[in-house]
């Protein structure tokens, strides 16, 4: 009869085979353990070295912002004092008395005091208008209700800023309106010019535009003729001239 073998033997061959996968496993997750530590450490680190880096960022940009801020307050200051310097000038000269013999003064330019009888006043814009001549808002007021001085005459053009011909007839208006406030044998005109976008009211008196009508003896006549200032000046003084009395 043949041996028949032991079956302990094969118990121990899967018995070691077992305990060497599990040495095995066990190194292998100790190394996965080590590499785990180890890259959170490296993380950590550049962490902190970012976080640090973006500290000192952070302060150097707010000291130049805080040096920027303290040097625009010192012009400024600087510029506030100056100001109250030449005001304070101002007021001390204000109150000092104006000779009588200067008729140009700061003090008359500025209308910081009232001018004695013997000093001249002057102004930045100089107008010749006559005395019995209505101003512009009054004479708005004329053309909206139609009702005008009849010791007067007008001469009124209303235009717009998006028209090309008011653009081109409005400084050639200007010049005439100029030459009539500057002679003297046309003191009984009033001529003015009206903006039709700054004043809506006026919109419903334009026929088109430009618009230009004379007004004499509170009859109203449409102007259609050139628009140059040579052309504007020879109606007015054809008017003028016809409304004349004969002798």
């Amino acid at each position: 009869m043949r041996a028949t073998r032991k079956p302990v033997k094969r118990k121990r061959r899967k018995s070691s085979i077992q305990k060497h996968i599990k040495r095995k496993k066990s190194s292998v997750r100790r190394k996965i353990k080590k590499n785990k530590s180890t890259l959170r450490k490296e993380a950590n680190r550049k962490k902190g070295s970012i976080q640090k880096h973006i500290k000192n960022k952070r302060s150097s940009l707010r000291k130049k912002v805080k040096k920027k801020r303290n040097s625009y307050l010192k012009k400024k200051g600087n510029k506030r004092k100056s100001l109250i310097s030449i005001l304070t000038k101002i007021d001390n000269f204000s109150k000092k008395k104006p000779d009588n013999n200067k008729d140009l003064s700061i003090a008359n330019l500025v209308n910081l005091h009232k001018p004695s009888p013997g000093t001249k006043t002057f102004h930045k814009e100089h107008k010749s208008v006559h005395p019995t001549a209505d101003n512009k808002k009054e004479v708005m007021k004329h053309i909206i209700k139609g009702a005008y001085n009849p010791n007067m005459k007008y001469f009124i053009m209303l235009h717009v800023s998006w028209c090309p011909h008011c653009t081109d007839a409005l400084p050639q208006f200007k010049e005439a309106e100029q030459q009539v406030k500057n002679d003297k044998n046309l003191k009984t005109i009033n001529i003015q010019e009206y903006e039709c976008e700054e004043n809506p009211e006026l919109k419903g008196q334009a026929e088109g535009f430009p618009t230009m009508f004379y007004v004499e003896n509170k009859q109203k006549e449409q102007y259609n003729g050139g628009r140059s200032t040579q052309d504007i000046m020879n109606f007015i003084k054809s008017k003028m001239s016809s409304s004349r009395p004969q002798m």
